[in-house]
Formats: structure tokens, sequence, C-alpha cells
């Protein structure tokens, strides 16, 4: 049997591309991305694992050089999650995610990762009120600044207040677990 090849899929792309922004998507931040098979305007249906965090990586470092990598791709994961609520699909969104609440929607992110890649898988475990710990099978090769900023900002569409994602452990084999709270 031939093993599953791990992509992730044009929306997530193009919602990348669109984060960054038409300002700054520079000819050398684009040829940097084509490097890894992102291409613009013209976005591949899918990419690979690999190069898709390869091109995390140069898009955090390109846009916020004075950031270290976690505090980068936390502002690219933001960003990418902000973009999309501007979306027809984003804006319904989130008014559900105001009816829903914080908790019942990092319940249901498993299921908005899985329209974005085809490997992404999570869990999650309450631990209070207002309080989750919450699992991603990333294994490190992806920076964790990525899905805090992803988390933070899809908490915060909920209209919760003081949002906290923390990198609670990572581990190559076992994934990276976050602490998720708000008021």
């Amino acid at each position: 049997m031939t093993p599953k090849v791990e992509v992730v899929l044009k929306n997530t792309v193009e919602s990348l591309f669109n984060a960054i922004g038409e300002e700054r998507r520079s000819p050398e931040l684009l040829a940097k991305l084509e490097r890894h098979g992102l291409t613009w305007p013209n976005v591949p249906r899918e990419v690979p694992r690999a190069p898709w965090n390869a091109a995390l990586r140069d898009v955090a470092a390109t846009l916020f050089p004075g950031d270290d990598a976690e505090t980068a791709h936390f502002k690219v994961g933001r960003a990418t999650m902000e973009h999309l609520r501007q979306t027809l699909r984003g804006k319904a969104q989130a008014t559900m995610a105001r009816v829903l609440g914080p908790l019942r929607v990092l319940e249901h992110f498993r299921t908005t990762l899985s329209t974005g890649a085809n490997f992404s898988e999570t869990r999650i475990t309450r631990e209070g009120e207002r309080a989750v710990a919450l699992w991603i099978n990333e294994t490190g090769e992806q920076n964790p600044g990525f899905f805090a900023g992803l988390l933070t900002a899809a908490v915060e569409l909920t209209g919760a207040q003081d949002v906290q994602v923390k990198l609670r452990s990572t581990s190559t084999t076992d994934g990276v677990v976050y602490a998720v709270t708000w008021k």
C-alpha cells in the first residue's frame, strides 16, 4: 500500500498569499515561494507538507525580519485567519463562531484544519470553564507559532477576551499541545 502524501490544499495556500497582501508580495518573496512550489496567481491545487512548512518559514522571516521565529510565525498565522474572515465563507463562519462560543469553535477546529490539509488531526481536553488543552499532530517541522496565531484569531472571532494560546509541549513524534484560555 502506498503511503498517503500529506498535502496542504489550494484554499490554504490562497489564504497565505492573501494574508501576505498585494503590497508585500515582492518579486523576491514570490521567487522564494515559487522555489517551494507555491505560485501566484496560479495557485497549485495542493502543496506537499515539507515545502509548505519551508514556505511559511520564508514568509515569516521576510515579512517580520526583526521578530524571533515564533513571533513571526504567530503573526503569519493570525494574518491568515484574519484574511479568511474577510471571505464570504469566513464571514459566515465568524457569525456562527459568535453563536457557538470558544469551546465549540475549538472542538470544531479539527474540521476547520481538515479543509486546508489532508493530514491535520486535533484533540481537545477541557481543563476548566474557559480553558482547554489542544493537541495538533504537527511534529516540529512547522513553527508552533503559526498555529498559535490561527487559534488566537479563531477564538477571538467568538467575542472572547484576553485569549491566551501557550505552547505546552512539542515532540517530533507526538505533536504539539497548546494551553488555550479566554475570558
